[in-house]
């Protein structure tokens, strides 16, 4: 792994979720700087402190070093109740109303559309 790619992606996700280099070395437990030494330096930090930049950025570490999203069992699971739960929300939103809910709705009846 190299640093440059580790720091690319965690600047990346800073810049998407609004956090400055120095809120995130704050937040890890370190120095106003800790972070910017670290990229002016290319080096990475510890694992301990990897796992906790990761977790504010809502990512793996995995995903830190790697660039790559891992899923395991859980989350493919997870993944699939969510599409399933989407799809159903789809169907049902394309049923049409009864005339009863249009009328308290004040929407025009089916016919008129």
């Amino acid at each position: 792994m190299e640093a440059k790619e580790f720091w690319a992606r965690v600047k990346t996700l800073l810049k998407e979720k609004g956090i400055s280099q120095k809120q995130l070395s704050l937040d890890i437990g370190g120095s106003e700087r800790s972070v910017e030494v670290w990229i002016a330096k290319d080096n990475v930090p510890d694992a301990f402190e990897a796992y906790k930049i990761a977790k504010i950025l809502g990512v793996t570490v995995e995903y830190l070093v790697t660039g790559e999203y891992v899923v395991n069992d859980e989350s493919a699971r997870l993944m699939e109740e969510a599409q399933k739960m989407v799809l159903e929300a789809i169907e049902i939103l394309q049923r049409p109303l009864p005339a009863h809910r249009r009328k308290e709705l004040n929407l025009p009846s089916s016919s008129q559309q």
